[in-house]
């Protein structure tokens, strides 16, 4: 009699072992699914964000390229812009050094006359 409630209680451990096992594979199957669940949505969530990313990125680098474009244009049109600038102040000078070695007297009289009307002008306006 105590031989067979030995071997009743090992039976009974041991179905209860094998219930555990079977509980434990089965929470370990639960839990690798979940996971598994988790980390493809990670991943697809993962390659969203990078996509976004990329598209940001190449709108930035559009907007760049647009802006130096734009720079480069306005350079190049301030650098013209002085170039003639230059070239008329050059040609202006040129013509009045030409002037006044073929017109000396008129020269002198003019640049007098361009005295008196600034200094005029400048002595109105202090008494302001």
């Amino acid at each position: 009699m105590a031989t067979s409630k030995i071997e009743d209680a090992k039976e009974m451990i041991d179905e209860g072992a094998r219930n555990a096992g079977k509980k434990i594979r089965a929470v370990a199957r639960d839990v690798e699914d979940r996971y598994q669940k988790v980390a493809e949505e990670m991943r697809r969530e993962a390659e969203r964000a990078a996509e976004r990313a990329r598209e940001q990125i190449d709108r930035a680098k559009e907007q760049m390229e647009v802006a130096r474009d734009r720079m480069d244009h306005t350079v190049e049109t301030l650098r013209d812009g002085y170039e003639r600038m230059r070239s008329d102040i050059g040609d202006l000078s040129e013509d009045v050094n030409e002037y006044v070695r073929h017109n000396p007297a008129k020269a002198i009289l003019l640049s007098a006359l361009v005295g008196f009307v600034l200094g005029l002008i400048f002595r109105a306006g202090s008494r302001d």
